[in-house]
C-alpha cells in the first residue's frame, strides 16, 4: 500500500496526493486522542492511572500530528521543469528543478534507514517488511524519496507515470524488476539562492571565532517536549509513591526501593533528553579554510568536528520519507558527515530549511554541485 495517490491535472502535469488510507489514520489518532483526554479531564486526583490516561492521549495526539505533517503534496510540472514539494508549513514549501534530478530510483532501505542492495537478507529472528521507496537521485548524489510501499509493483506504476510525464530514467535498485531508460535529458542547474534567510525559518545567523554560519534548536516539537514531561513526571511520581507505600508498612522496602531506582534511572535518561531539546543548538559555520559544526547546550559547545574545505567534495541533502532529513558533507576520500538534520516532522526546523541551507552551503563553500 502506497502511502500516495496520483492525480493528473492535464498531459504535462502530476499530482501526488496523501492516500484515503493515511487521512483515515489522521483522523482515528486525533479522534482517539480527544477521547482519552476527556477521560483523563474527568478523573479525580492525581493517579498513576490518570498519568497513564493522559500520556495515552499525548502519544496519540503526537502520532496523529506526526502523520499529519509528513502529508505533502508532490507537483510534478513538465511545463515548468519542476518538482514542487508543498508540505503543511510555509517553510516546508520548496522545489527542485528537473536539471538538479539524474533519476528516478526503487530502493530498500534497512531498520537503520541505510540503502541495501536488491539481494538484501534481513537477518535471523527480524520481523516485518522492509518497504520499497521510489526516489529522485540527485546530482549531488542525495536524494529525496517521493513515495514507500512494501508493494514493489505500486511503487513501479508511480515511477512508470512520473517518467511518462518527465522522460527521467528508473533504476530498479530493490529487485523489483522494472526499470526504463531515460527518454529526455534535462541540462544541469545551479540552484541559486539568496543571502537573507527564507521567512520563518528555524534557521539563524550566527558568527563564531570569525566564521559565519547558522544555528538552529534541537527541538524536536512542542507535542514530544510535553511527553517527555509527562513522562519525567510520571516516573518520578511512581518511584515516590512506591517509596511512601513501603514506608508505611503497605509494602517491601526493598521493592519500593528497586522501583524507586528503576523509575529515577528512566528519568534522568528522559530529563536529560528533554533539557537537550530545549536548550540544545545545533550550529554550522565555516570561513575560507575551514567549515564547523556541532551543538550546544546552554550556549556551551560539547560537541564538534572541523574539515578542511579543501577535502570537501560535495554538500548533498537526503531525505528518506516526509518529514525526516540530514545535510551531509562528502570529504574527496568517501567519508560523510551528518552536519545537521530533522529528527521529527514536528521539529522547528524542517525539509524546507535543509534544501535551502544545502545549496546556500555549496554556494558559499564553492563546491560541485554535481559528483
Amino acid at each position: 500500500m502506497s502511502l500516495t495517490t496520483v492525480e493528473r491535472k492535464s498531459s504535462s502535469t502530476l499530482r501526488l496526493v496523501p492516500s484515503a488510507e493515511q487521512q483515515t489514520a489522521v483522523g482515528a489518532l486525533v479522534g482517539c486522542a480527544i477521547c482519552l483526554g476527556f477521560i483523563g479531564a474527568l478523573m479525580n486526583g492525581i493517579t498513576l492511572v490518570r498519568f497513564a490516561v493522559l500520556y495515552l492521549c499525548l502519544i496519540f495526539m503526537t502520532v496523529g500530528m506526526i502523520l499529519r505533517r509528513q502529508q505533502r503534496v508532490i507537483e510534478i510540472s513538465l511545463p515548468d521543469s519542476c518538482i514542487y514539494f508543498l508540505g503543511r508549513r510555509k517553510t516546508d514549501v520548496y522545489a527542485i528543478p528537473f536539471g538538479m534530478i539524474t533519476a528516478l530510483r526503487l530502493t530498500r532501505r534497512n531498520a537503520q534507514g541505510e540503502l541495501v542492495s536488491s539481494d538484501f537478507v534481513p537477518e535471523e529472528g527480524s520481523h516485518g517488511r522492509y518497504p520499497i521507496h521510489l526516489d529522485v537521485v540527485l546530482r549531488t548524489s542525495g536524494y529525496e524519496t517521493l513515495d514507500r510501499s512494501v508493494m514493489g509493483p505500486d511503487l513501479a506504476a508511480t515511477a512508470l507515470k512520473i517518467a511518462e510525464v518527465t522522460g527521467f530514467g528508473i533504476e530498479d535498485h530493490a529487485g523489483v524488476g522494472f526499470s526504463r531508460t531515460a527518454r529526455s535529458e534535462y541540462p544541469p542547474v545551479s540552484a541559486d539562492v539568496t543571502e537573507k534567510v527564507p521567512p520563518y525559518s528555524a534557521l539563524k545567523p550566527i558568527s563564531i571565532d570569525s566564521k559565519k554560519g547558522f544555528s538552529w534548536s534541537l527541538s524536536p516539537g512542542r507535542l514530544y517536549i510535553a511527553l517527555m514531561m509527562f513522562a519525567t513526571a510520571g516516573l518520578l511520581y511512581g518511584g515516590g509513591y512506591g517509596v511512601w507505600k513501603a514506608s508505611k508498612g503497605e509494602g517491601s522496602l526493598i521493592a519500593g526501593g528497586i522501583i524507586l531506582f528503576v523509575c529515577g534511572f528512566f528519568a534522568y535518561l528522559i530529563l536529560w533528553r528533554l533539557i537537550r531539546s530545549v536548550a540544545g543548538k545545533g550550529f554550522v559555520v565555516w570561513d575560507d579554510e575551514t567549515v564547523r559544526f556541532g551543538a550546544s547546550i546552554f550556549g556551551k559547545e560539547y560537541a564538534s568536528v572541523m574539515l578542511e574545505l579543501r577535502d570537501v567534495k560535495t554538500v548533498r541533502i537526503a531525505v528518506p520519507r516526509a518529514g525526516k532529513g540530514r545535510v551531509e558533507i562528502v570529504q574527496a576520500s568517501g567519508a560523510v558527515f551528518k552536519t545537521l538534520d530533522v529528527s521529527s516532522p514536528l521539529a522547528p526546523l524542517t525539509t524546507g530549511d535543509l534544501h535551502w541551507l544545502s545549496r546556500y552551503m555549496r554556494q558559499q563553500m564553492a563546491v560541485p554541485a554535481a559528483v
